[in-house]
């Protein structure tokens, strides 16, 4: 069965296209992802703005015109954070459905999570040791707190990448005192996460998405001389190296950056702000393993589905 899944995202608009045989294997055929930008100059304002809203739609329909070509059973189109908030967010909807005949599905943050920690799951699965999964977006960021016996936390924040870089003026390279100021109002946003996770002996994170994903590519670029490959297991990141990368993001301008080996042009303006974000997340939850999982919600999307299909093997 082929499948393509596309993720209206805050950021990008990411597409994969994949075969899923009886066993649920999951074969890629083809992906992109396109700079949608969707939140940019609205994101804060809850709306998606004019300029946004049309390159939008045009690169739905770039998405669209792939489809065609690749002899596609089934398209599901999931709109995150970026639409749900907006309060135009469904006039993209029916205009995108008219305009391309595509039907999207916007999902709140409760079932975003659902589908990232089912993506997730598919490469790692789980043990006795809890795993605190992120999922790293423009608009929200993911947690999910599990072991083998089961879900122990979820919980969608309004804190993406995006929505920080709007709401603080960052020098280029970011000052101490600005990293400060981002890191105590996470401190305050992020306060019952923190006060949950004390109740649990956790080691473990998993990233996934977005500037994670960037921020992986760009260590194995520096420490292993690679890059990570299109469809590549779960990679360990070692504490040390990320907080290396991380000082060297801080350090550098937007121009230097572009020129560090796996960097992701299309996070680059995000980049600093995710650093931030996950530097606190590990300094205040006593993370010692780092993980990062090239499977999130479209895979999560593709497997339920898959088994909704009829398709279960």
């Amino acid at each position: 069965m082929r499948i393509a899944v596309i993720d209206l995202g805050t950021n990008t608009f990411n597409m994969i296209i994949v075969d899923v045989d009886a066993d649920k294997q999951i074969k890629p055929v083809y992906q992109k992802k396109l700079p949608a930008k969707l939140g940019k100059g609205g994101i804060n304002k809850n709306e998606i703005g004019p300029e946004a809203f049309q390159r939008g739609l045009a690169f739905l329909k770039e998405h669209a015109e792939t489809i065609a070509q690749f002899d596609v059973d089934k398209t599901i189109a999931i709109a995150t954070s970026a639409i749900r908030s907006a309060k135009n967010g469904s006039d993209f909807v029916l205009r995108a459905q008219l305009e391309t005949g595509i039907a999207i599905e916007v999902i709140d943050g409760d079932r975003e999570a659902d589908l990232i920690f089912k993506g997730v799951s598919l490469l790692m699965p789980l043990t006795h040791e809890y795993n605190l999964v992120l999922d790293i977006g423009g608009g929200s960021c993911e947690f999910i707190l599990a072991n083998e016996n089961g879900v122990k936390f979820r919980k969608s924040y309004d804190l993406g990448m995006a929505r920080l870089l709007e709401r603080f003026d960052m020098s280029d390279p970011v000052t101490e005192d600005e990293i400060e100021t981002i890191r105590a109002y996470l401190g305050n946003e992020l306060e019952d996460l923190i006060a949950e996770m004390k109740n649990y002996p956790l080691r473990i994170l998993t990233g996934t998405s977005g500037s994670f994903d960037a921020l992986a590519n760009m260590v194995s670029h520096r420490f292993h001389q690679k890059p990570l490959p299109i469809d590549h297991e779960v990679f360990t990141i070692e504490l040390n190296q990320l907080m290396e990368l991380i000082n060297l993001m801080y350090a550098t301008t937007l121009r230097q950056k572009g020129d560090i080996p796996g960097m992701d042009l299309i996070r680059i303006e995000m980049i600093v702000p995710a650093c931030i974000f996950i530097q606190y997340v590990i300094d205040n939850l006593g993370i010692e393993r780092i993980y990062q999982s090239p499977y999130a919600i479209k895979q999560g999307a593709i497997i339920e589905a898959f088994v909704k299909g009829g398709c279960e093997g």
